[in-house]
């Protein structure tokens, strides 16, 4: 009866380990998508000269969640908003903490924000180009983060685990 408890403890353990690398990923995922979808907004605003809601809309629809969403509400928010895009813009991004950006990130689409909509299209692009460079630097820290998390994280868990069943037994 003893050591079934430890197998189940070292399991718990080991599985709170797991789920804490699993944010990991979680936060890899929404920085890589977020650079998707950036370089989606780039090339339309570069190329297409299609309206800026239409672009949201658009990305909502290519993007996975939870990004959809911040897409959607941009879509549907601007074209009947008075306050302008940067205030829509900030509103829609900072609001859902669901997803797991960091202070660097959440600051630089809050100054892409501030950008888009109130300066001609070259200027919009650089500045989603800057942002860009954000996102890919981010996605390297993010993607070595996760690998190593993982496996941190999990033999932490186990460990701790293990630690917790010896002193059981």
């Amino acid at each position: 009866m003893r050591a079934m408890g430890a197998l189940l403890l070292i399991a718990a353990c080991t599985l709170i380990g797991a789920d804490r690398a699993r944010a990991l990923r979680f936060h890899q995922r929404c920085v890589s998508d977020a650079l998707a979808a950036l370089r989606c907004l780039d090339a339309e605003l570069s190329t297409a000269g299609t309206p800026t809601p239409e672009i949201f809309a658009s990305l909502a629809r290519r993007t996975g969640s939870p990004l959809a969403c911040v897409f959607q509400t941009l879509a549907e928010e601007l074209p009947e908003s008075e306050e302008g895009l940067a205030h829509v813009w900030a509103r829609s991004w900072l609001r859902d903490r669901r997803i797991l950006f960091s202070q660097d990130e959440r600051r630089a689409l809050a100054r892409l924000g501030d950008i888009l909509g109130r300066y001609p299209g070259e200027e919009q692009s650089q500045a989603v180009r800057g942002c860009i460079a954000c996102f890919e630097e981010a996605a390297g820290r993010s993607e070595k983060s996760a690998r190593e998390g993982m496996k941190l994280c999990t033999g932490v868990g186990l460990c701790l685990g293990l630690m917790l069943a010896a002193a059981l037994l």
